[in-house]
């Protein structure tokens, strides 16, 4: 299983970093207020277009590699 919560960890420094709300945050990336705010929920489950789209506007980029179970 995926553990998110060090990515919700970097992604809540980043925009406090930049000194972006949630709501610049939300409006820069045209997702809902709600799932930018869950965004920094270490429980959360965002889909990778949500994780994509907040990285882009946070000026960070996703890498997201897959290893053989070989």
């Amino acid at each position: 299983m995926f553990d998110y919560a060090p990515t919700a960890r970097r992604f809540a420094a980043a925009r406090k970093r930049l000194g972006m709300t949630h709501y610049q945050l939300a409006k820069q990336t045209a997702l809902p207020f709600a799932t930018v705010v869950r965004l920094e929920q270490e429980d959360a489950k965002p889909t990778l277009d949500t994780i994509a789209r907040a990285a882009a506007a946070l000026g960070a980029e996703v890498v997201l590699t897959i290893k053989s179970l070989d």
